[in-house]
């Protein structure tokens, strides 16, 4: 007896809106307006710890959504990011425009200490499902799973207060 087989296809989307709103949550977005903003909470920090923060947070989304089927519009979120990094520094030192930003720290604002993920790297980036070990069972605590890999090293990142996956708690 054959049995036929149906080849199913399982389509991952990342919640754009849900994440667009916890940036907006934590500084990074417009209350309002779909735009990014300088985040004034991290205008105390030096210019490599800025970059730092906006380089976790970069690095956490693209490593956890870059299987989603819309990681068009996450590598949108990735470039709103940037120009919020780029904002704040402008804030920061009390430039007159992003053209003076760019020309102190270049296109992918680099300091001695630190470098933002630059815009080649964003758009290079491959849509795959990148979930490290592959003997690891796979569960909901993935996403921390990577957050605990970049403090192993020597990164800082608090901007997750809980799993964007939707029904995960």
């Amino acid at each position: 007896e054959l049995i036929s087989s149906k080849l199913v296809i399982i389509r991952v989307s990342a919640n754009i809106k849900k994440i667009v709103r916890k940036l907006r949550i934590k500084g990074y977005f417009h209350p309002i307006k779909d735009r990014p903003l300088s985040n004034s909470n991290l205008v105390n920090n030096s210019d490599a710890e800025i970059i730092i923060k906006y380089n976790n947070i970069i690095y956490s989304i693209l490593k956890w959504f870059s299987g989603a089927a819309n990681f068009k519009g996450i590598k949108g979120i990735v470039k709103a990011l940037r120009k919020s990094c780029a904002l704040t520094l402008k804030l920061k030192h009390r430039y007159r425009s992003l053209h003076q930003v760019f020309s102190v720290y270049g296109l992918d604002i680099k300091t001695n200490e630190a470098a933002l993920y630059s815009i080649n790297n964003v758009y290079n980036c491959k849509k795959r499902f990148n979930f490290g070990n592959t003997q690891k069972k796979m569960n909901h605590n993935n996403l921390w799973y990577l957050i605990e890999k970049a403090r192993v090293c020597n990164y800082s990142l608090s901007f997750f207060s809980s799993c964007l996956v939707k029904g995960c708690n």
